[in-house]
């Protein structure tokens, strides 16, 4: 024997939320969602792959609202609380979120737009609100000077490498383009690197050297050294 279909749930919120607003008048003037805080500022530490954060929201009316959706500017930010999210008059929910920080460095500002319930009059509404999570997100490796220019001598200029996981490992052979010799050499500190690089030959040339590392093999980071020299 089949089971009986099952209303869909929205459609039970939308219906509760009607029945409120016929039984209790005072509901009718208005009821919104009201977010605590619509800025989040975190900051990654090297290795660190996930961070979880949240956004608090509060009920401001007698009648229960709903936080319906919410999207993200980047794929690398993710709601996990299940939507629709059923408020219940005067109280506080919590949309829990969770950021991918692999691969990723620097500042980062994500945007997330969310729509939720809004009564205004005695009339059931959708209102937008655009909450942002600022991220700071510590370089996995760091690679100085980018750019290396060449005047008057043709010698060895060195880039230094720092790796601040140390999960992550260079490739030993640099990509180059352009008329150049690179050598990779580990220094004497842990996670510290060299790359020396000479110009093949005189005049006018530019490329560039590009650095690979790897945490895994689904992991992939790379650095580019600009490369400019003007020998005569």
């Amino acid at each position: 024997m089949k089971n009986p279909i099952s209303p869909c749930p929205s459609l039970i919120l939308i219906l509760i939320t009607t029945l409120v607003l016929n039984l209790f008048p005072g509901s009718r003037l208005s009821a919104e969602l009201v977010w605590k805080y619509e800025k989040v500022a975190l900051k990654a530490q090297p290795g660190q792959e996930t961070l979880r954060l949240n956004f608090l929201v509060k009920n401001t009316g007698a009648s229960p609202l709903r936080v319906l959706s919410a999207k993200a500017s980047c794929d690398c930010l993710h709601v996990i609380t299940p939507l629709p999210l059923l408020v219940p008059p005067d109280s506080e929910a919590l949309l829990d979120l969770s950021y991918d920080a692999r691969n990723r460095e620097g500042s980062q500002t994500v945007r997330l737009q969310v729509a939720t319930d809004r009564i205004e009059g005695g009339k059931l509404s959708v209102q937008q609100t655009t909450l942002r999570v600022h991220l700071e997100l510590t370089p996995q490796v760091s690679v100085l000077p980018a750019l290396l220019l060449w005047q008057e001598r043709r010698e060895a200029q060195s880039v230094e490498i720092k790796i601040h996981d140390p999960l992550w490992q260079p490739d030993p052979q640099p990509k180059l383009q352009g008329a150049y010799r690179a050598v990779l050499d580990q220094g004497k500190d842990p996670g510290v690197w060299y790359l020396r690089i000479t110009p093949d030959k005189t005049g006018a040339s530019e490329g560039w050297a590009e650095l690979t590392f790897r945490k895994s093999k689904d992991q992939i980071l790379t650095k580019k050294i600009r490369l400019i020299s003007n020998l005569k």
